[in-house]
């Protein structure tokens, strides 16, 4: 079913959520490592054979029904393991990207459609993640590897008479972190699309799978990433500034 575009609220949207009956697991790659006790999720590291010297991280998750949902460290893999495992397509949401995770992206390109929706703040310090995705045809023309969309970041720059840069601060910026694959399950919580969010950060992942959630969801992506309601960046403004700033830049590495 169809959700038009503004009928799509958090409200609406959750409240739906909440109504639904279904169980989602996580899957075996992960599962394998956590120890699920009334409905904490406990690491290797607090079972009764554990080593000594392992940190003992504290985790929490379970089912409620149409959603699971993970806390604690490194739980950002489940996401990362149901992306590896895409087999036709991949929606991603995150305001902040690392090398490395792109990276991943390209070993999917040819076999997944991928679209990405991301934000930019100052263009001109993130010259490294924006030269990650975009390639260089031919030393001719720069080109967009996934299909993107730029929104301007929560704080831009801008210039008065006298040449001196001032913040200006964006009132839509887009932080959500939302993640697509193959239309059949979402990813939605606290995680970024980098490598430290993903593999070492303490963060927050509800999965689900039910599908009219999923569906009401991907609408809202395709209405996000078509909107021109919030300020974006125009691709050739990018690419301008990519090529005026060639030995300059920085990475999202450190989120």
């Amino acid at each position: 079913m169809r959700i038009g575009k503004n009928t799509v609220s958090p409200i609406s949207l959750f409240s739906s959520v909440f109504d639904k009956v279904r169980v989602l697991l996580p899957s075996s790659a992960f599962r394998d490592k956590l120890i699920v006790e009334e409905g904490v999720i406990l690491s290797d590291s607090q079972s009764e054979n554990s080593n000594d010297q392992t940190k003992n991280y504290p985790h929490a998750g379970g089912d409620k029904g149409s959603y699971s949902y993970l806390l604690g460290r490194e739980v950002g893999k489940e996401m990362f393991f149901a992306l590896q495992d895409a087999q036709k397509s991949i929606k991603i949401i995150s305001p902040f990207l690392s090398k490395d995770m792109v990276d991943e992206l390209l070993i999917k390109k040819s076999q997944c459609d991928i679209k990405l929706i991301t934000s930019i703040s100052i263009p001109e310090k993130s010259l490294f993640i924006l030269r990650k995705l975009f390639h260089l045809y031919h030393d001719k023309e720069y080109r967009l590897l996934f299909d993107t969309v730029f929104f301007k970041g929560t704080q831009t720059h801008q210039t008065n008479k006298d040449d001196n840069t001032h913040p200006h601060y964006n009132d839509d910026s887009i932080h959500q972190k939302v993640y697509i694959f193959d239309e059949k399950v979402v990813f939605l919580g606290s995680v970024n699309f980098t490598y430290p969010s993903v593999h070492k950060n303490f963060e927050t992942v509800v999965i689900f799978k039910e599908i009219d959630i999923v569906e009401n969801i991907i609408n809202y992506f395709n209405d996000l990433f078509c909107t021109d309601i919030i300020k974006k960046w125009e691709i050739n403004e990018l690419i301008n500034i990519i090529q005026k700033n060639d030995n300059k830049g920085e990475s999202y590495d450190n989120w």
